[in-house]
């Protein structure tokens, strides 16, 4: 199983990164750290932080333009 393909099963429906990585490196019953390969999956352990910047950069940016659609229906 690939590490992307994972995270976009898990994240249906949508969670947050954090939740997604508590399962990737914890695991919850379907998906186990064991399922990736070491090496992937340290690097993403490792790259985690910058993963979440990037979540909290287009969650914001999507809550943006949702209420900027929202003025312009007005």
């Amino acid at each position: 199983m690939t590490l992307c393909g994972a995270k976009d099963l898990i994240s249906s429906p949508p969670l947050t990164h954090k939740d997604v990585e508590n399962i990737i490196t914890n695991g919850n019953g379907r998906t186990m750290p064991e399922h990736f390969d070491p090496k992937v999956l340290k690097a993403f352990i490792e790259a985690a932080p910058v993963f979440e910047e990037i979540f909290e950069a287009h969650t914001d940016l999507s809550a943006n333009n949702k209420m900027e659609m929202a003025k312009n229906r007005l």
